[in-house]
């Protein structure tokens, strides 16, 4: 069944197929006509950028940005990050689970012995530091998948899942 992108709710960093757990089978886009060049060119700036930001998942596992920035593209808003920078975040480790050196808001794998828990801690670690300092809850991006004694409420995510029917043809 082929559904309308204006059918999944897109949003920042949100859709009903995130929301609902969904799994995409198959995927038809429509993408604007451009030279070949100029299409290059945007892909090499925009993986550089984020080479400059983001771990190499291949030499340095990690969870990605795991809180959603708290007013997202509003100028002059701090990032996630930076009020995790502000709370000392970059120095904590739990367990194998510690905060990558160049980005506050991502988890990455710093000992082999990191666990699913380790991550679910740093984070409750991190959100909570956040709380305390800048009456502020981040809302996790990631999604934590698994069984997890004491989940905390915040941590749950979505449970039922999406079913969406093709449209009437």
């Amino acid at each position: 069944h082929w559904v309308a992108a204006s059918r999944l709710a897109f949003a920042y960093r949100s859709s009903a197929l995130k929301r609902r757990k969904a799994l995409v089978l198959r995927a038809r886009f429509h993408t604007p006509c451009a030279p070949a060049a100029e299409l290059l060119a945007d892909y090499d700036r925009l993986l550089a950028l984020r080479r400059s930001k983001h771990p190499d998942w291949r030499r340095e596992p990690c969870a990605g940005s795991v809180f959603r920035n708290p007013t997202p593209g509003a100028p002059g808003q701090p990032s996630a990050g930076w009020y995790l920078e502000q709370v000392g975040a970059p120095a904590w480790q739990v367990g194998g689970a510690g905060i990558f050196a160049r980005h506050a808001n991502i988890i990455v794998k710093a000992d082999p012995a990191c666990r699913a828990a380790h991550v679910l801690e740093l984070m409750t670690r991190m959100r909570q530091a956040v709380a305390e300092r800048f009456g502020l809850l981040l809302e996790p991006e990631i999604l934590c998948v698994g069984r997890f004694p004491n989940r905390p409420r915040w941590a749950q995510g979505p449970d039922a899942p999406l079913a969406l029917e093709a449209p009437a043809e």
